[in-house]
């Protein structure tokens, strides 16, 4: 099962290469590349500001709580 599992997630990493790919191309003949750099900074700061909204990755550090033995319950 888990074989399955890493070779469905490496099937999604090696098929968005040549759609990246595609895309840029497409993009670059139809803009300029400042322009795309441009977008893909403030798209980047845009992510990057809603993740530090996200309270699951502010406390990513810290350990979860973990439960109590039974006989230390007794």
């Amino acid at each position: 099962m888990q074989g399955r599992v890493f070779s469905v997630r490496r099937l999604i990493a090696q098929f968005t290469s040549p759609l990246a790919t595609a895309a840029a191309g497409f993009l670059g003949a139809h803009t300029s590349p400042g322009l795309i750099l441009l977008w893909s900074g403030v798209v980047m700061l845009v992510v990057s500001g809603l993740q530090l909204l996200n309270p699951a990755l502010r406390r990513v550090d810290e350990l979860p709580a973990l439960p109590r033995p039974a006989e230390a319950l007794g």
